[in-house]
């Protein structure tokens, strides 16, 4: 895994709304051309419907049972489908829709779609084989239910959304009270009974025209309906953030770090293996802080008189016990010279760098539990398919079947790279200050916010409520976020871990007093610390402390200025780092060969 950047962070967040964005734009396009069959107004698609009978059943809790029946005649020359759109009022919704075709003199399963515009359910019956001039029977089934009216009335308009000329209208109504039931054609009242039940029958009316049936019920109260279904999700999530914390508390909240200060680097390690086990990460700049370990250890020189191109001078081998990723580093850096200009280092380098890398993380391995690691995923992925799949499930088992509906599942990749960047952000958590730390965690939740606000203007909510897809969001990353927490470390790693940290906690509160005392005892103590604060990121803090001490210069060193630690050494010691850093992972050119006799001359 790269090290964590936040500068990267904050462009892949950004880029990755972007990438979302464009995403549904273009599956929202590449559907709405799947889908849509026909321009309304180009006759060459006409069809008109002999005969329209429709039932309402409607009950006293504000649900209503549909059913439909149209005979169609394809008129136009490139006629193929039928396109009914249920409409529905605010907050009403068309759930459990079916067609039939009639053939044979029975009903069977036609072929059909089903899709969303805006919050309506649009139906296109028919494949796309031509059927002009020929008559279908179709039948179509669907519940419809109230979400808000009044206790004794409620309206039903049958024929919006329907486009086609009708020849013939049936209309019936069923109610479970005695109710005034008014039949209005387009302002025009065609029919009113009074009872439990009321028939309209209309001829030739006019694609376009609205039907309002208006229910006034005298014997009872129809109360709304309440859809329910779209907190079942939220309680599963609520089950599974249980799950998650009982596991944790349960399993794996045994390990407590022991930080007791150390004053020397823990186990032996060198800065370049403490780099990896403090945030579980090899840069390319804890690679190039081996340099100025050799260097402190006599093995090189460091020619720093220009620091923005330092050459590297072998001074003695690596003894035999060095680890095999510092012995592959060395070989490959001194295989031609003794001398080695960074700048022109050979263009495949960067594989030596990949295979320390891939030496150090084996040395490294282990330091986490596989079965924390496993089950962090798994909650991440459990709570990411809340977030994407719930749409598609909501859609098929509560809408129709045939409503597949995809574009959901896109909101669940930036909820998974939200746990990457999580997941990256709690193995630094330990290198980063508190102040970047907890500024990058508000990012992410943040980022989780942006990505909540778009799923909840693209998903419809005729699929799934408002209030609930925003809690399901908000639970679903609550989880994705704390299912981080799970990753466990291994006994071993966590001494390692709580060494490190100790010796950390030294660079970063050691005293002047007692760091003046180390230097009059040994004068390159700061050399040797100085690369392990590096990788620790405490670069400035440990040089602030001895730039009034007087320490001389480091043996190893060729450079332009005083003999003591001063911010001109300092600075072209960082300027040499970031330079090494740079030409190790980069494709560079090719190495100058030097003798011996360049050695004695450039140190």
């Amino acid at each position: 895994m790269k090290a964590f950047n936040v500068k990267r962070c904050v462009l892949a967040a950004i880029a990755l709304c972007f990438a979302v964005v464009a995403a549904l734009s273009f599956l929202r396009t590449d559907v709405a051309h799947a889908s849509g069959h026909s321009d309304s107004s180009d006759e060459s698609y006409a069809y008109v419907i002999d005969s329209f009978t429709a039932v309402y059943d409607v009950d006293e809790s504000g649900y209503m049972e549909v059913t439909e029946v149209l005979q169609v005649t394809y008129t136009g020359a490139k006629s193929y489908s039928v396109t009914r759109t249920l409409a529905s009022a605010d907050g009403d919704r068309v759930r459990s829709v079916a067609v039939y075709e009639l053939e044979g003199g029975e009903y069977e399963e036609a072929e059909y779609t089903v899709d969303s515009e805006s919050e309506d359910v649009v139906i296109t019956i028919g494949d796309e084989d031509s059927k002009t001039n020929e008559t279908h029977t179709y039948k179509i089934s669907y519940g419809y239910y109230y979400a808000d009216q009044t206790e004794d009335e409620i309206n039903i308009y049958p024929l919006s959304g329907i486009e086609a000329d009708i020849s013939l209208a049936e209309i019936t109504v069923s109610l479970p009270f005695d109710a005034d039931v008014t039949f209005t054609l387009s302002g025009s009242e065609k029919a009113n009974s009074s009872g439990k039940s009321a028939v309209c029958t209309l001829t030739d009316v006019s694609g376009g025209e609205s039907l309002l049936i208006y229910v006034k019920v005298s014997g009872g109260v129809i109360s709304g309906y309440t859809d329910l279904s779209g907190y079942y999700a939220l309680i599963a999530l609520g089950v599974i953030a249980v799950a998650l914390l009982l596991i944790k508390l349960l399993c794996f909240n045994k390990h407590k770090l022991n930080t007791e200060i150390k004053k020397e680097p823990p186990f032996g390690y060198d800065p370049l293996l403490v780099g990896k086990l403090v945030d579980n990460t090899v840069s390319d700049s804890d690679v190039a802080s081996l340099i100025f370990h050799w260097a402190a250890k006599g093995y090189v020189k460091v020619n720093l008189k220009d620091a923005n191109k330092p050459v590297i001078t072998k001074a003695d081998n690596l003894p035999a016990i060095a680890p095999d990723y510092q012995q592959i580093f060395f070989y490959k850096l001194f295989r031609h010279s003794n001398v080695v200009y960074i700048d022109d280092l050979d263009e495949d380098f960067y594989k030596t760098t990949e295979a320390v890398k891939k030496a150090v993380d084996k040395q490294a391995h282990g330091s986490y539990s596989n079965i924390s690691m496993g089950l962090s995923v798994l909650f991440a992925v459990l709570a990411s398919f809340f977030i994407g799949g719930m749409p598609t499930l909501y859609a098929v088992f509560r809408i129709s079947a045939q409503y597949v509906y995809i574009t959901g599942l896109i909101f669940a990749l930036p909820a998974l790279v939200i746990y990457g960047l999580c997941e990256s952000l709690m193995y630094n958590r330990y290198k980063l200050k508190n102040k970047v730390f907890w500024g990058c965690m508000a990012g992410l939740i943040a980022l989780a916010a942006v990505c909540t606000v778009i799923y909840v203007f693209v998903v419809p909510s005729n699929i799934i409520e408002l209030v609930p897809k925003i809690l399901i969001n908000a639970a679903a990353y609550a989880v994705i976020l704390c299912s981080t927490l799970l990753i466990s470390r291994t006994e071993k790693y966590n001494e390692q871990l709580g060494a490190i940290l100790g010796f950390r906690k030294y660079i970063k509160t050691a005293g002047h007093a007692e760091l003046r005392e180390r230097a009059m005892k040994n004068p390159q103590i700061f050399y040797e610390i100085y690369p392990y604060a590096q990788v620790l990121n405490l670069e400035k803090e440990w040089t602030d402390k001895f730039y009034s001490m007087n320490v001389k210069a480091p043996d190893w060193a060729v450079y332009t200025g005083g003999g003591e630690v001063s911010a001109n050494i300092v600075a072209a010691m960082k300027t040499a780092r970031i330079r090494i850093s740079a030409a190790i992972a980069t494709p560079s050119g090719k190495v100058k060969r030097k003798t011996t006799q360049d050695t004695e001359i450039l140190i």
